[in-house]
């Protein structure tokens, strides 16, 4: 009796961190901060800043700033699907899909990061040649400080063991 009850502990606690990655993204918008594509800072070849995760499963993306330099970048589709999973290696990943959309396109791992000056939750996507940085918008902190500690311990960075940003 006792070992099925621990089970059933263990598996409702995995599910529900599973779930605050997800839960934090989902309906949310995130201000774009920083954005590198094939390590080139592409923050200017971009309109608007905000990326947002619908609860459907559909991502809007920034619609791309036809301006020098810019103009390599292949990202005309303004919407996608998104979907979190976390691998063996306890790591999370967010997937986008998109078909004329290859900037965001992708498999990026997920790192939250907390800026307590300022009082902002940032999400960090990352892959090979992808790296973003957001602000939850309309997020306020100081409620949510315990939600934010445990975001950033499920999805802790090892380049960063204090998983504060320093400098934006």
């Amino acid at each position: 009796m006792i070992n099925k009850l621990l089970i059933i502990f263990i598996s409702l606690t995995f599910v529900s961190c599973s779930n605050e990655v997800e839960d934090i993204i989902s309906g949310s918008k995130w201000d774009r901060r920083k954005i590198f594509i094939n390590g080139y800072d592409a923050f200017f070849c971009f309109k608007g800043s905000m990326v947002s995760f619908d609860r459907d499963g559909t991502v809007r993306l920034l619609e791309l700033n036809y301006i020098e330099g810019c103009d390599t970048l292949d990202s005309p589709a303004l919407r996608g699907k998104w979907k979190i999973y976390q691998k063996k290696d306890k790591k999370y990943y967010l997937k986008i899909t998109s078909k004329q959309n290859s900037v965001f396109t992708g498999e990026h791992r997920i790192v939250f990061y907390k800026d307590t000056v300022n009082r902002l939750l940032y999400l960090n996507l990352r892959s090979e040649n992808f790296y973003y940085l957001g602000a939850k918008f309309l997020f306020n902190y100081n409620i949510n400080i315990n939600k934010v500690n445990k975001l950033i311990q499920l999805t802790q960075d090892s380049l960063d063991p204090n998983n504060q940003l320093n400098e934006l």
